[in-house]
């Protein structure tokens, strides 16, 4: 291999370690329809209710105040828990 086949692919194979983990944020991480992320006031609600529950109690929280949701956080929650089964 030549000197200069071997820099090309040092340089694609780095190219592609950079690229990989924001490829693979925007497909999964980006704001939009069907609950992709969260919106910043729908995780700031989540916060103010069962920020204290930490993790581990975070789903018995959202169980028991489900009611306190504002409906648009309540849906978008829907979607996010259906989108990742």
């Amino acid at each position: 291999m030549t000197i200069t086949a071997a820099r090309t692919v040092i340089a694609v194979g780095a190219l592609a370690l950079l690229t990989a983990p924001i490829l693979a944020r925007q497909g999964r991480g980006g704001e939009g329809p069907g609950g992709e992320r969260l919106s910043p006031a729908c995780r700031a609600e989540l916060v103010r209710l069962c920020g204290a529950a930490g993790r581990e109690g975070l789903r018995t929280c959202l169980a028991e105040q489900r009611g306190a949701l504002s409906q648009d956080c309540r849906s978008a929650l829907r979607a996010r828990i259906a989108q990742r089964r």
